[in-house]
C-alpha cells in the first residue's frame, strides 16, 4: 500500500507534534557544594640544633705507578725462496688428539733445502702468544719456478 506525498507529509508533521506535546521537560539541577569548615593552626617555627662541624679529612693521592709499555710484536713475514721444480704431492696425515687445549694443529708442509724437497711433518703447537695464528706455506707456479713462503706465526 502506498500513500500519496501529502499524505506521507501529513503523518510526519502529525508525528513531529505528538513528540513535542508529550511534554519533555528537562529541570536545571543545581548542586551546591560547601567547604568542610577547618581550623587552621600555626605550626611552631622549627627549632635549629647547632652542631660542631665534623673534622676535615685528608686524603692522601695514591701514589702513580707507570707500567712500562708492553713490547711490539713484530711478525716477519719469511723470505720468498725460489726452487726450479714443484713439490711432491702431500701426504695424507692423521691428526692424533691433542695433548692440551692451549695447542693448535700445524699441518704439515715440504720445506724447501736448495733445490730438494724435504718433507716436515704436522704437530700440535703452543701458539708464541695468545692470539696467534699459523699461516701455512705458499707455493705459488710462476713459469718453471715455485716461489715458496714458508709458514710462520702471525
Amino acid at each position: 500500500m502506498t500513500f500519496s506525498p501529502r499524505v506521507a507529509s501529513l503523518c510526519l508533521s502529525a508525528t513531529v507534534l505528538a513528540t513535542l506535546l508529550a511534554g519533555c521537560v528537562v529541570r536545571e539541577q543545581t548542586t551546591v557544594y560547601e567547604r568542610p569548615h577547618r581550623e587552621y593552626v600555626e605550626a611552631p617555627p622549627p627549632q635549629v640544633v647547632y652542631a660542631p662541624a665534623p673534622a676535615p679529612v685528608v686524603v692522601a693521592p695514591a701514589p702513580v705507578v707507570v707500567a712500562p709499555a708492553p713490547a711490539p710484536i713484530v711478525v716477519e713475514q719469511p723470505a720468498v725462496i725460489v726452487v726450479h721444480r714443484p713439490p711432491p704431492v702431500v701426504p695424507v696425515e692423521i691428526r692424533p688428539r691433542p695433548p692440551g687445549r692451549e695447542f693448535i694443529w700445524v699441518p704439515g708442509y715440504y720445506r724447501a733445502r736448495g733445490e730438494a724437497w724435504e718433507w716436515v711433518p704436522g704437530g700440535y703447537q703452543r701458539p708464541p702468544r695468545p692470539g696467534a695464528v699459523w699461516v701455512e706455506p705458499r707455493y705459488e707456479s710462476r713459469g718453471t719456478e715455485v716461489h715458496v713462503t714458508m709458514g710462520f706465526w702471525r
